[in-house]
């Protein structure tokens, strides 16, 4: 006992003096292994073992480890008993041994507990420590005389894992429409454990998000323990939301000779609610294409142009408009006639007048009347429309004249009612 106690008080001078300890090969140890793991390996075994050991009845050692280890469970080697090791699993841990009823002192070498530790997937490479202490006062032989066991500490060592690239990501170009969320890309397959993903654009401040229509080139980077580091750049792309305007109307009108159009009504549809937007202002104003008479024909006008804080995301749709130009109803008379037999007839060209409506502009009629009297024979004849026409923005009616020729002067009698 004396030279144990000696020897530890040398190596503790050498300690202090930072000369290296090297115990005599005769004395009593517990050791701890030193173990070397790769990162990513789940589970590390630790053996403690005793050496020269002088024989005992009773053993207690605390094990201590840092975090990053867990003691998930503990192996006794029945070397030295009776073992009633700790159930609490922290650290640090006791190791003990209770051999109250042995008659002789245990004198085996070898190892005496296996320690498994679970490691932290995200344990960082380097060397995590594990401590051994002799509980002096619970470590003695079968005279009760204490037993010196010099420590010699040990380490879970994690060596960095060569990495390894990352397969089956995949970080693609989008197009969406804008709806007033946010939009994202995303990276897809599986990532390996541990892994985390970072968005980054200059595009905007968000995380990786963007709500207004634009484009964004967006990085991703993945990074996960054991990996190489995986970047890829993608473009999303937000397209303006399409809008309308219903309720726009152009009105029917009457042939006029001109292509101007009345527009009235107009209502912004397929804004997202919420949203700053409206119009300049709506047309009331417009163009027929031809300023004929005709069914649909089309009209155009200014374009709507729209306004508001949110404007930039939406694009407006130009509604298509058509009227109608309806024909001018005109009613044209032939006028009455009447003539002495032998008396020349009434100039066809003055033989008609207008009696309802009205020609537009410079419009003129083309063709003329006609009739079939015989100013030498006595009789009643009409005078018709021959081939008086207008145009294709009218609609002619032509009631016939007459002319009546008679052997007598005529005469214009006045019949009164009677009294």
């Amino acid at each position: 006992m004396i030279k144990k106690v000696l020897s530890l008080m040398i190596c503790a001078a050498f300690i202090i003096g930072m000369i290296p300890c090297v115990f005599a090969a005769n004395d009593a140890t517990v050791t701890v292994e030193n173990v070397s793991i790769q990162q990513g390996t789940a589970t590390a075994d630790v053996k403690i073992d005793v050496a020269n050991n002088p024989g005992i009845v009773f053993a207690k050692f605390t094990v201590t480890y840092p975090s990053g280890l867990t003691l998930a469970s503990v192996g006794d080697g029945g070397l030295l008993g009776n073992a009633t090791h700790s159930n609490d699993r922290t650290s640090p841990y006791v190791l003990y041994w209770n051999n109250g009823t042995a008659e002789v002192d245990y004198t085996a070498n070898g190892t005496v507990a296996t320690l498994k530790f679970d490691i932290d997937v995200n344990a960082q490479p380097g060397t995590y420590p594990i401590t051994v202490e002799v509980v002096q006062k619970d470590t003695f032989n079968y005279n009760d005389d204490p037993v010196v066991f010099t420590p010699v500490n040990g380490s879970v060592t994690i060596t960095e894992k060569p990495k390894e690239d990352m397969q089956g990501l995949t970080f693609t170009d989008d197009t969406v429409t804008y709806d007033g969320t946010a939009k994202a890309l995303e990276v897809a397959g599986t990532l390996p454990q541990g892994a985390e993903v970072a968005y980054t654009s200059a595009d905007f401040d968000e995380d990786g998000k963007a709500i207004d229509a634009g484009t964004y080139n967006i990085k991703a980077t993945v990074t996960a323990p054991g990996y190489n580091k995986w970047e890829k750049e993608a473009v999303l792309t937000i397209e303006p939301k399409e809008v309308t305007v219903t309720g726009l109307v152009a009105a029917n009108k009457t042939y006029d000779g001109t292509n101007a159009a009345t527009i009235s009504g107009g209502e912004l549809s397929g804004k997202v609610e919420g949203d700053d937007l409206g119009v300049v202002e709506y047309p009331t104003a417009g163009t027929f294409a031809s300023k004929d008479a005709g069914n649909n024909i089309a009209v155009t006008f200014a374009d709507i142009v729209l306004d508001g804080e949110d404007k930039a995301n939406y694009t407006l749709t130009q509604p298509t408009l058509s009227a109608n130009i309806e024909k001018v109803a005109i009613t044209v008379t032939g006028k009455k006639y009447a003539i002495k037999a032998g008396a020349e007839l009434p100039d066809l060209a003055e033989a008609y007048e207008i009696t309802s409506g009205a020609l537009v502009g410079e419009d003129t009629f083309s063709g003329s009347v006609t009739t079939d009297a015989d100013k030498d024979a006595e009789g009643t004849y009409k005078i018709t429309q021959g081939t008086l026409t207008l145009d294709a923005n009218y609609d002619l009616t032509f009631v016939d004249g007459e002319i009546v020729v008679s052997l007598k002067t005529p005469q214009n009698i006045t019949v009164s009612e009677a009294p």
